[in-house]
């Protein structure tokens, strides 16, 4: 994943430095930290556009009883506890053991629906294939063995694949419950 947006508007640029030009509110800024700036040498990662898919949910849906953050799974702690959480384009990246552990302590976290989204290599389209094939994802599995590893520690309850907007990858999503 190349770190480069393609939503490059300035409404969302400055709502991840913190202003909200529909409202005139200020949000919290993504390139700062108790109030001071970062300093991060290369902020392209800040940039990115999963950054910018959770600035918009904490926009849009955020309240005290509804929290968007990304977080590094390892880094929380073991009582942690969520109704609901999102795994996004992770899964091809991860080896089958790796991906036992990390859905085996989502089973233990997710008290009510896990939502997967990955690739789906077989519905490629030639666009989709080069981008597969230069990916650095080395764990793409076709769906049935993306729902097999899911179903070891959850409840599958839909499956759906869909194109993304400019249709040039095709991704499954699984809504998942714990067991």
């Amino acid at each position: 994943y190349s770190g480069h947006s393609a939503n490059t508007g300035e409404w969302i640029a400055g709502l991840l430095r913190g202003s909200d030009s529909t409202t005139g509110k200020k949000t919290g800024n993504y390139f700062e930290a108790d109030g001071a700036p970062l300093g991060e040498r290369n902020p392209k990662w800040l940039n990115d556009d999963y950054v910018k898919f959770i600035r918009f949910a904490q926009w849009r849906w955020g309240s005290p009883r509804r929290r968007f953050e990304a977080m590094a799974l390892e880094a929380l702690p073991e009582d942690t506890r969520f109704d609901k959480s999102l795994m996004a384009s992770v899964l091809h990246h991860l080896s089958d053991a790796d991906a036992a552990a990390v859905l085996g302590r989502l089973a233990r976290m997710v008290r009510r629906r896990l939502v997967v989204l990955d690739l789906d290599p077989e519905a490629s389209n030639g666009v989709q294939a080069f981008l597969l094939a230069h990916d650095r994802g080395r764990h793409v599995r076709p769906v049935a063995c993306q729902r097999a590893l899911l179903e070891r520690h959850f409840r599958v309850v839909e499956q759906r694949g869909f194109p993304n907007t400019p249709h040039t990858v095709v991704h499954v999503l699984f809504a998942c419950e714990p067991r």
